[in-house]
């Protein structure tokens, strides 16, 4: 199986078309989360009800706070990793931690979720299977320090277990639902060309930082310095010579493929051959010439297929993951929630759960 393919396409659900895996994506980034699948859908009761350590309900599912914890806790130790314990630290950090929260909660939310879809499809774990994934938890659990066994809220070897037999059978649920989706990517479709550009400014920015547009009179000078630029290519003088005379723009050169860029760029760069230049042309950023480097770069074009083939996969599971979830009754202990909080004790360290998971998802 492919290593976190699952957590690529929740992220896509909680992040919004983010698909990056777990631990490139930039906490720093996020946008103030609301607890999204849980509380989004009309047939929500909030609630303080539950039974001792539940924290939520999906349907029969029930999270305990242990569970969450494992989660919260991991996905902490990650992001300190990658950046810093100080990352908590502050108003900025206050609002980064209820981010880590909300994104725990929605990554485990799904997971449970996706048990009701396997349930649904009759999809169920090989005893070889879990012996792997039993064999996994005693290691991830012989892992654990006290500290961290502490900030988990003393999760058990036995909940490990189920937690990370909860994993996997999502994974197989996802890649149930793509078995005939292999969507045929042209070459075309695929391709990537690499250009280099001379930008001429038609505005003029002011000191507040906006962009006051060049008069009539104006512009027509620039277009008119932009063709004798063209004439003076075509007459001979290197293309990298004109661009590093005239470039106004930060960005001298660049790849892409089709949907990456402006609609007339991309029309415009896709119908050059290598080693030709464009005729004048105006965007909202000034008049532009494009030089064509290359029209394909082969390496580039096959990343760009798989790219391209996730991506569409992902959305049909979105999609059908979407439908699927539309309905379902969710309970949550708000009260329960706003307690938890991140661990501060320095000898918690425990970032393994989640590569655990997917070691045996790539077996």
């Amino acid at each position: 199986m492919r290593r976190a393919a699952l957590f690529s396409v929740l992220a896509a659900l909680l992040l919004g078309g983010c698909t990056v895996p777990f631990t490139e994506f930039d906490l720093a980034e996020t946008v103030h989360n609301t607890v999204d699948f849980i509380s989004s859908d009309n047939r929500v009761i909030i609630t303080t009800g539950l039974s001792e350590d539940e924290l939520f309900r999906i349907e029969d599912r029930v999270c305990t706070a242990p569970e969450y914890l494992v989660y919260l806790i991991n996905m902490q130790k990650i992001y300190e990793n990658g950046f810093s314990d100080s990352l908590w630290k502050g108003s900025q950090g206050e609002l980064l931690c209820e981010d880590l929260k909300s994104a725990a909660l929605a990554r485990i939310s799904h997971i449970k979720a996706m048990t009701l879809l396997a349930e649904q499809h009759g999809i169920t774990l090989e005893e070889e299977e879990k012996e792997k994934i039993a064999e996994a938890a005693a290691g991830y659990d012989a892992s654990l320090s006290d500290a961290d066994r502490r900030a988990m809220g003393d999760v058990t070897p036995e909940t490990l277990t189920m937690m990370m037999e909860e994993y996997c059978l999502a994974e197989k649920v996802y890649l149930y639902l793509l078995r005939d989706i292999d969507p045929e990517i042209s070459d075309d479709e695929a391709r990537r060309v690499h250009v280099r550009q001379i930008v001429l400014t038609t505005y003029r920015m002011e000191a507040d930082g906006t962009r006051t547009p060049y008069s009539l009179d104006e512009k027509e000078a620039v277009l008119r310095r932009a063709r004798q630029i063209y004439n003076d290519c075509a007459a001979g003088t290197s293309f990298d010579e004109l661009s590093a005379a005239y470039n106004e723009s930060e960005e001298t050169e660049y790849t892409f493929g089709r949907g990456e860029r402006d609609p007339l760029v991309e029309s415009i760069a896709f119908s050059l051959n290598a080693g030709q230049v464009s005729n004048p042309f105006e965007t909202d950023e000034g008049i532009v010439l494009l030089y064509m480097i290359s029209t394909n770069d082969p390496a580039e074009t096959e990343d760009n297929k798989i790219r391209i083939m996730d991506e569409r996969r992902h959305e049909t599971f979105d999609s059908a993951f979407e439908t699927f979830s539309a309905g379902l009754a969710r309970t949550l202990d708000e009260e329960m929630y706003d307690s938890i909080r991140l661990s501060e004790d320095p000898d918690v360290t425990t970032t393994d759960f989640f590569t655990s998971c997917e070691d045996i998802i790539d077996q």
